[in-house]
């Protein structure tokens, strides 16, 4: 509500062709049903009992709340309160989508770097999912108003502080697994880079690349992340709009996440590094090793 008034007032003044950016805002899901066409036609919409599986539940969750927004300006029958109970449904669909994200985000950082020893990975994992969880229903119950007209905010105070904790929380999440990827990677691709993995067909692949290259698409992730999140507290704080196709910017940073799961081909995929003893940086001499590091013995330990 205050977010679009601000975004027509800060276009307001563009001449021409830059006045569009004020409804750049509608446009945040086209990348997520990107993702959902991406995961379905590469066969990896299927939902296992690991983290990997994380993704293509969030992108689920995403484009279903997203239909329900885009559906509910077409009622044009409904009442405020109607309209405020079917926004309040795409909510609780992108509540568990952002704790989710969150969720895998962590896990892959832990996982990669191993800072964190195997048999705390679901307790940091699930804490993470459960905060955002939180956080956002908090968001959701302090802004939706279903008293008289329900017009405004219910709780216009709290509400704002929810905000800004959410944010920062979000951003911290996306703070620490750029960093802690970046620094992870810098410290072994020295040392990784003369590590040679044997394949079966004789083909020999450097670690380094194929590690570095699924470090840098979570790093991505987690930048984008941030820009978004720090983007979101500047306007709020300086009431003005900071950057536009924020919405859009977000779900590329969810596709960028959707390109981790849908490239694993095999021997490959191996490219993920799990900690052995809790000591980062363990790497098997096998693809096969370094695939199952990944994603068998993280998610049952």
């Amino acid at each position: 509500m205050s977010s679009q008034n601000a975004t027509v007032q800060v276009s307001a003044g563009f001449p021409g062709p830059l006045a569009v950016l004020s409804d750049t805002e509608n446009y945040g899901g086209y990348p997520t049903f990107c993702a959902l066409l991406v995961i379905i036609v590469l066969g990896k919409w299927k939902v296992r009992h690991d983290y990997k599986s994380l993704i293509p539940v969030m992108v689920y969750f995403d484009a279903t709340g997203l239909f329900l927004n885009w559906i509910t300006p077409f009622f044009v029958d409904m009442t405020v309160c109607q309209s405020n109970w079917m926004w309040l449904a795409g909510d609780l669909l992108f509540v568990i989508k952002d704790g989710l994200r969150c969720g895998y985000l962590i896990w892959k950082t832990v996982a990669v770097t191993g800072y964190i020893p195997r048999q705390y990975i679901h307790v940091t994992v699930w804490t993470a999912i459960l905060i955002s969880f939180a956080l956002y229903h908090a968001f959701i119950w302090t802004s939706y108003n279903f008293v008289g007209d329900c017009q405004g905010l219910s709780h216009p105070q709290a509400f704002q502080v929810v905000q800004i904790v959410l944010y920062l929380y979000w951003l911290s999440i996306d703070a620490f697994t750029a960093t802690c990827m970046i620094t992870f990677l810098r410290g072994h691709i020295k040392k990784m880079s003369t590590i040679k993995v044997s394949q079966k067909a004789g083909k020999q692949t450097m670690i380094a690349r194929v590690l570095s290259r699924e470090i840098w698409r979570i790093c991505w992730a987690a930048l984008l992340g941030t820009i978004t999140s720090s983007c979101a507290i500047a306007e709020f704080v300086l009431q003005t709009k900071v950057l536009y196709l924020r919405g859009s910017i977000m779900c590329i940073s969810h596709f960028i996440l959707v390109l981790s799961v849908v490239d694993a081909r095999g021997d490959d995929d191996g490219s993920s590094t799990s900690s052995q003893g809790g000591q980062p940086g363990t790497v098997s001499v096998t693809a096969r090793d370094t695939t199952a590091n990944r994603d068998t013995a993280v998610n049952r330990a």
